[in-house]
């Protein structure tokens, strides 16, 4: 094993492996980086379950105008899907009509996986604080928070391959490999290109939770399967709304002084930057970063498709 040190005085690790088809990689790792990486994680989960169980969810029911806490959702016994889900038997009773044309027993699927993995990303403050820096640089908010009245942010979300280096020894099955939440480049859509269905969900948290003084900006959910390319249309089976949040007044005075943002990885130590609409797509990479450093899986984000159905 071979050492090094970087420019911040971190010693790196390096060493080399071999894959399956006896090519050489290069595995670097920094233990101080490490630590620093599973002490916020650590952190983040500290309230993460207390925070899951009072998630606010809209009801399936179209006509049901309110939220319940996650925890005391129902789901249809039948089909058992994530993206239905009940208040009450009556609210159940009331749109199995509509229901009925759709539910059926069916095994579940990556996306139903990404979409359980999303709502406990929901529940961790360094998602959330990702969510909140992007709209305040894609809206404008500094400058018109008004935007985020009639504009809302499409999340692309997938499970990826969690442990790069494992894929690289044993290429020939990556869904074989523990998967891990990721997320793509996030997009503003307009509310005239948002399903009917979504904003009168939209309307109901509102209304549930009304805030007062604060932008408050939709973030809907895009899953898509491994490849973003291929990502699914924007319509009523494959939109979800993921959260409504308010921007605190904190961070749009930071983002008016300029707000920065430290990443850490293994290769390059500590990278300082100031930042702009233009390079958020490092703020998503370094979400997806943490995912994947997270071996011990601390914020519940990773897991076996196997396991999903």
């Amino acid at each position: 094993m071979a050492s090094n040190t970087d420019s911040n005085t971190h010693p790196i690790h390096v060493r080399v492996e071999h894959d399956s088809q006896g090519h050489e990689l290069i595995m670097f790792r920094n233990p101080e980086i490490s630590k620093l990486i599973q002490k916020d994680i650590q952190e983040s989960a500290k309230d993460r379950k207390e925070i899951l169980r009072n998630l606010p969810i809209q009801c399936s029911n179209p006509s049901c105008k309110g939220t319940t806490r996650r925890s005391d959702l129902m789901q249809c016994a039948r089909c058992k899907t994530i993206n239905v889900r009940y208040c009450s038997r009556a609210c159940q009773k009331a749109h199995w009509p509509e229901h009925k044309k759709t539910c059926s027993v069916t095994p579940r699927t990556i996306i139903s996986f990404t979409l359980r993995m999303v709502e406990h990303a929901c529940a961790i403050t360094r998602f959330q604080h990702m969510l909140i820096v992007s709209a305040i640089y894609m809206l404008d908010l500094t400058s018109n928070p008004a935007t985020a009245d009639d504009h809302f942010i499409i999340v692309p979300v997938t499970m990826s391959p969690a442990d790069i280096m494992m894929l690289l020894r044993d290429p020939s099955h990556p869904m074989d490999h523990e998967l891990g939440l990721a997320v793509g480049h996030f997009l503003v859509v307009n509310q005239n290109h948002v399903p009917k269905k979504v904003l009168g969900m939209k309307e109901g948290v509102l209304r549930s939770k009304p805030v007062v003084g604060v932008p408050m900006v939709t973030f809907l959910c895009v899953a898509y399967e491994r490849n973003e390319d291929q990502a699914a249309k924007i319509d009523e089976n494959t939109t979800f709304l993921m959260q409504i949040l308010p921007i605190p007044a904190e961070y749009l005075i930071q983002a008016r002084m300029g707000m920065t943002m430290e990443l850490r990885s293994a290769m390059q130590g500590f990278h300082k930057f100031t930042i702009t609409k233009e390079n958020l797509n490092q703020l998503w990479d370094g979400f997806n970063n943490d995912v994947r450093n997270d071996k011990r899986n601390q914020m519940k984000l990773r897991g076996f498709e196997s396991n999903s159905k």
